[in-house]
């Protein structure tokens, strides 16, 4: 069998919830998908964002290969048609379980109901995980469940939970030998026109990032933390 990455946002194989634990099962292979939809980008028209999101996938398929995991790239018109690949993607494949990390933008929380209700008809299991974020979401809720209006309850409550959390773990991806899927005509090809960007404004490096996180809590709230790395 063979579990399926779906990557949106999170371009990275370090400390990646979903590719992690898609990758802890040594007997099954992984595909990672990225999908860009077309229409969502056409609304945008950021380029150089556009022009970043390429390189960095140039830049993951080097390194999926070297890690013998099969990378796929597709361009689709929207999201419904999205869904449907997945589900082609699944069914040639022998998939029954897609891993992704959640979006927290409004418009994504519906699509994530609609799409596990859509591959519950197919017997196909979605895992979601809670990624590049601090503190889940959920947990930060008043006594009544509910979302916090006032700022000051809203701060209290996260450095409660952070005061009790002295740990927290970054998930890497390094020694994944499962046999490749092969995929025909899958290469990406970085086009002249799209703009450059300056390196420069992304300087910091995972490590760099965990060390600023540590000071700036420990400098403000007095609070110590301890990062844990895990390795696959």
């Amino acid at each position: 069998m063979t579990n399926l990455v779906w990557i949106k946002n999170d371009l990275r194989i370090n400390d990646n919830y979903a590719l992690y634990s898609a990758c802890k099962d040594k007997k099954k292979k992984v595909i990672v998908l990225f999908i860009l939809v077309l229409n969502k980008w056409k609304k945008r028209k950021k380029y150089i964002q556009y022009s970043f999101l390429h390189k960095r996938l140039f830049f993951l398929q080097k390194k999926f290969l070297n890690l013998n995991i099969s990378f796929v790239y597709k361009k689709i018109k929207n999201f419904k048609k999205s869904i449907q690949y997945l589900l082609l993607i699944c069914k040639k494949y022998k998939i029954n379980t897609i891993f992704y990390n959640y979006q927290y933008q409004f418009s994504d929380k519906a699509k994530n109901i609609y799409i596990k209700s859509f591959f519950k008809k197919y017997k196909i299991k979605i895992k979601v995980f809670h990624d590049n974020i601090l503190i889940n979401p959920d947990l930060i809720k008043n006594n009544l469940g509910k979302t916090y209006r006032i700022f000051s309850f809203f701060k209290k409550k996260i450095l409660k939970i952070l005061k009790n959390k002295t740990q927290f773990s970054i998930l890497r991806v390094q020694n994944f030998h499962k046999s490749n899927i092969f995929f025909k005509k899958n290469k990406l090809y970085l086009s002249n026109k799209l703009k450059k960007f300056n390196t420069k404004k992304f300087p910091y490096k995972d490590n760099d990032i965990f060390k600023k996180i540590v000071f700036f809590l420990k400098k403000n709230f007095y609070i110590t933390i301890k990062i844990k790395i895990f390795h696959i």
